[in-house]
């Protein structure tokens, strides 16, 4: 049995389509998991309906915790031996779990991943996966070098994968604190070629809406990915989790530069962090397999003045146009 969970917050004009995706799978044997993370609007009495003509769906009321919080719930809950994800704004394909666990059965892995759609208002982007078949380990480092994504949605889950693992609660990027903890206890990482699941691109997503909160949970969810992978890297892996901590250092000094002053200095202590983590650890100009923005924003943030973040906010939003092909992306 599969245990689907479902965490739903707010999303009224999203969710029908979103439990028609899951309830008409062609893999019927599943335990679908609702958590209703204190909505405020009809969420809750949607879910509702779709229970009480499914009887493999549970629905739990909760107050509003957080994404992290309603996962763990759902995690805590679940009885089926694989685990999967859908956000409530998104929808999957029909068949999107008879075969990730075709897939997983016939390899003996422990997680599989799957290509994707992600759904703008005016197109779609296809993002297909080059089957791959690898070691956790070498999952991580496909990882950190962007053949798979952290994503927790695209992907079914060996139940014993998240034995000792759950979602940090209470911070946003709470997939790049998890992902590959989980490739890492993983034996055997799969990908199917094919995309099964539609993101739904918002511009009101939780990971792009500047905060303090966002931006701290930013800086703590790659440093603990680096402090425990620093020392388990070959040299060009090691590499790649550097670019991964640049990359998030631009973001935040990017945000820290559109900040009014008492963000700025509730900031402050993130910023020296970041700026020496920087300044220790990272040449000036990065390194030669980092791509030219990338290698562009590194500069920027060796110095700590208004012409350094103003460079980190344009650099940012270049690379944002380069990499999805959109102005300022979000979800």
């Amino acid at each position: 049995m599969i245990s689907v969970i479902v965490p739903v917050y707010n999303v009224e004009p999203y969710l029908k389509k979103c439990l028609d995706s899951i309830v008409n799978q062609t893999y019927t044997n599943l335990e679908i998991l609702i958590i209703d993370d204190g909505s405020s609007d009809k969420s809750g009495a949607i879910c509702d309906e779709y229970a009480a003509t499914d009887s493999r769906i549970r629905v739990f009321h909760t107050e509003n915790r957080g994404l992290s919080c309603a996962r763990n719930l759902g995690l805590n809950n679940a009885a089926g031996e694989w685990i999967g994800f859908v956000d409530s704004d998104d929808w999957i394909e029909p068949d999107m779990y008879e075969c990730l666990l075709s897939r997983a059965l016939e390899t003996g892995a422990d997680v599989v991943e799957c290509g994707h759609y992600r759904e703008h208002d005016a197109k779609t982007i296809t993002v297909i996966k080059q089957e791959q078949q690898m070691s956790g380990m070498d999952a991580v480092r496909a990882l950190l070098n962007k053949k798979l994504i952290n994503a927790v949605w695209n992907k079914l889950y060996k139940r014993r994968c998240f034995e000792d693992i759950r979602y940090p609660e209470g911070r946003v990027y709470e997939d790049i604190a998890t992902t590959y903890r989980v490739f890492a206890s993983s034996a055997l990482v799969n990908t199917i070629s094919s995309p099964k699941y539609h993101y739904r691109w918002r511009t009101d997503g939780l990971s792009e809406t500047r905060h303090l909160e966002n931006l701290e949970g930013c800086w703590i969810s790659n440093i603990e990915r680096y402090d425990y992978l620093k020392d388990r890297l070959d040299e060009d892996s090691y590499r790649d989790l550097l670019r991964t901590c640049a990359e998030a250092v631009a973001r935040i000094w990017e945000n820290y530069y559109s900040c009014n002053r008492k963000e700025k200095e509730a900031l402050q202590e993130v910023i020296d962090e970041t700026r020496t983590f920087t300044k220790q650890r990272i040449p000036l100009f990065g390194y030669p397999q980092w791509s030219l923005i990338t290698r562009m924003r590194t500069v920027s943030i060796h110095f700590m003045n208004p012409l350094s973040f103003g460079t980190s906010y344009v650099l940012n939003n270049i690379y944002r146009a380069m990499r999805y092909g959109l102005r300022s992306p979000k979800k």
